[in-house]
């Protein structure tokens, strides 16, 4: 058991779930998958499975079938390994033999996602460059009723996936590197389910408080779930997508894929400010998918209400009186606050002119969520763009780790690897 990193209660209930779920063929997990992807489609939502190579391989017609019908695949290693466990030569094996893999069976691949969401800093560069446009690696916790984190299936979970804290991190992309980093939401089913045996009345709950709160926020919710459990919450899955249907402003539906496009189309947005006959001339430089968002703007006219205080603006040229200044000021901030707040489509100034800005921000030390709110909290014009296209508020993601089809594929996992 300390060779294989896990816990005895842990194994014990992890072995009774499995041996319920898996078939000795594949043919039981085939038909979980396609009615997963027939649940979710009426829906306007496919799912995002992150794959071992090796089990891509053994089945090479039915994922490429799944992936030509719209599925995504992501990268899960090419054998189910945690790869903060292996060297950094194993770990270049691990992608290298994956991405073989997926491009013998013609199954597209954009990201990745370690098994455990094990991957470290120091595995940057174990892929071939320009392989992955994005990883999918970080988890954030969200709060849920009835956690028990002294239970020890959900002890150990929370210990493999070492997510970090809704109330102090965003669940939002980040750029890090060569990848756009996509967080995924926990607890996942497994916790839910196995762990905290809530039910399918006590996971929906759960999940149906993490999205509402996730789309007050503005941010992703992306839970991560395994297929495995699929009969269990394909009520939960459905009524979560229904809640989601109702919100406003809209939640987009989405894979990773499409959620990685579009942070790299938001990266090139940006305004520029010009004096002009006593006032400021603002440029705005974005794609037709942009939203431009305003508070409290000096000519309401211009802006259709959107959400709270925060209305749209379609002009992308615009003019203001002075000494409206509609941005934040970086006067106390450092590069990475400047830099972070400006990935999520703040419109930051650190120029000589920053002091004349709505907002100024303090150089207090805050968590990424207090900043947020920091800023939401203040008073004055203030202009951003959106953190997602065509004037959604939230985005929602079912990225799914697809580990194995058979109790095969699943023993596999226990057996140490050699390169």
């Amino acid at each position: 058991m300390a060779i294989f990193g896990r816990n005895v209660p842990y194994l014990v209930s992890r072995s009774r779930s499995v041996g319920a779920r898996y078939g000795v063929t594949s043919v039981r997990a085939k038909d979980r998958v396609q009615r997963c992807i027939g649940t979710l489609e009426p829906h306007g939502l496919l799912p995002t499975f992150a794959t071992p190579g090796r089990v891509i391989e053994e089945e090479p017609t039915f994922f490429r079938r799944l992936s030509d019908d719209g599925a995504e695949f992501a990268v899960h290693g090419y054998d189910h390994v945690d790869f903060r466990k292996i060297s950094r030569a194993d770990a270049t094996s691990q992608f290298t033999r994956a991405l073989e893999a997926y491009r013998r069976a013609g199954v597209a691949c954009d990201g990745f996602r370690c098994p455990y969401l094990s991957f470290t800093p120091e595995l940057f560069g174990t892929w071939p460059a320009g392989a992955f446009s994005y990883s999918s690696n970080r988890a954030v916790a969200w709060r849920a009723a009835a956690l028990d984190a002294d239970n020890p299936v959900f002890a150990q979970l929370a210990k493999f996936y070492a997510a970090v804290s809704a109330d102090e991190e965003v669940s939002l992309p980040s750029t890090i590197g060569p990848v756009v980093e996509i967080p995924c939401s926990v607890p996942d089913d497994l916790e839910l389910f196995d762990g905290l045996s809530l039910g399918e009345q006590g996971m929906l709950a759960a999940w149906l408080d993490v999205l509402h709160e996730v789309h007050r926020r503005g941010e992703l919710f992306a839970p991560l779930f395994h297929p495995e459990s699929f009969d269990l919450m394909q009520g939960p899955i459905e009524d979560l997508l229904d809640a989601a249907a109702r919100l406003q402003p809209s939640v987009w539906l989405t894979q990773l894929r499409d959620v990685a496009r579009w942070w790299q189309e938001k990266s090139a947005f940006a305004a520029q400010a010009s004096a002009h006959t006593g006032g400021l001339r603002i440029e705005l430089h974005c794609t037709e998918r942009a939203t431009v968002l305003v508070r409290h703007w000096p000519r309401p006219a211009d802006a259709r209400p959107w959400d709270g205080t925060w209305s749209v603006l379609d002009a992308r040229t615009v003019e203001v009186e002075a000494p409206i200044r509609p941005f934040v000021g970086a006067v106390g901030a450092d590069g990475g606050t400047v830099a972070f707040l400006t990935e999520l489509g703040y419109i930051v100034d650190d120029g000589p002119n920053a002091r004349e800005c709505t907002l100024v921000l303090d150089g207090a030390v805050r968590s990424p969520v207090e900043l947020i709110r920091y800023i939401e909290e203040s008073e004055g014009p203030l202009m951003r763009f959106s953190n997602w296209p065509s004037k959604a508020k939230s985005a929602l993601c079912l990225a799914g780790d697809l580990d194995a089809l058979s109790l095969r594929d699943y023993a596999r996992r226990l057996v140490p690897h050699r390169q």
